[in-house]
């Protein structure tokens, strides 16, 4: 092994190996457990470092405005392309009510988050005093928040009438 001071140039010699990366943005492979793999890269020779699923969208944002209306009628506020999924990067969510509200953010069409307490994403409580509020936004890891079923929505509900504005962050999968 050749060892070089701090910050001389670096120069290819006979200990040095290039890496190598799979260029398929067609249809990735997939390996098993103990299998050795190559690293990904697009077809310009850029290497995948992004800490996504291969084959998920581009950050897409979306915004529901309730002015008004009946908090206990759900809402959809994400409708995901045919066949695929939605993974919750960030929710923020700034609402002005007249009264305490439970505020429910779930995967599906269902009336209200009890039709199926696995999709739930947010289900709280909303003090009076605290209104108007303006809730920080909730972050996940890119890559590992919330994940709805093949063709879920996004459901927003409370159980006031309310103004409020909700912004989701998220990936197609």
């Amino acid at each position: 092994m050749v060892s070089r001071a701090d910050d001389t140039p670096f120069s290819t010699g006979p200990h040095v190996a290039p890496a190598g990366f799979l260029a398929d943005d067609t249809s990735p492979d997939s390996v098993d457990e103990g299998d050795v793999g190559a690293g990904a890269m697009t077809l310009a020779r850029e290497v995948y470092v992004t800490p996504k699923k291969r084959g998920a969208s581009e950050v897409i944002m979306a915004r529901l405005s309730i002015a008004g209306g009946d908090g206990t009628t759900v809402q959809t506020m994400v409708t995901p392309t045919s066949g695929k999924r939605i993974r919750i990067i960030s929710i923020s969510i700034g609402i002005n009510a007249t009264a305490e509200s439970d505020l429910e953010v779930y995967f599906g069409a269902g009336a209200n988050i009890t039709t199926t307490v696995a999709k739930a994403i947010i289900d709280m409580k909303i003090a009076a005093s605290t209104i108007p509020s303006n809730m920080p936004f909730i972050p996940w890891p890119d890559g590992a928040g919330p994940l709805g079923a093949v063709n879920d929505v996004l459901s927003v509900r409370h159980s006031v009438a309310i103004n409020g504005k909700y912004y989701a962050l998220y990936r197609e999968e």
